[in-house]
């Protein structure tokens, strides 16, 4: 099975019961992480486990994902990954692109 050479976050809020793109990096078993104001920790941990789970040190900015995202930054440098993957959390399908066909394909991919 191929995984990502670099880890995978997804910002979330409010979406612990419809989190499509957890929904498949788990069927595929891709390693992730879902980023989550503190608040809601306890409700995407029950759905998707605790070890999938990072909770912001911060909550209700109103200012968007920026400041999560920025958080995720530098979260994934502070781990020496010189990269790393954001993913909005309604994907529900990856697809290759091969000449005009779209093909589905395995997360880890």
């Amino acid at each position: 099975m191929l995984l990502p050479r670099y880890p995978i976050y997804i910002p979330s809020k409010g979406r612990a019961n419809a989190c499509l793109t957890a929904k498949f990096l788990l069927r595929d078993e891709v390693p992730f992480s879902i980023v989550v104001e503190p608040q809601e920790h306890d409700v995407y941990a029950a759905n998707f486990g605790e070890k999938h789970i990072l909770a912001l040190p911060f909550s209700n900015l109103n200012q968007g994902s920026i400041p999560a995202r920025n958080w995720i930054k530098d979260h994934a440098r502070a781990l020496g990954h010189l990269r790393h993957w954001q993913l909005d959390d309604n994907i529900r399908i990856i697809y290759r692109r091969y000449h005009t066909k779209r093909i589905p394909c395995a997360a880890g991919v």
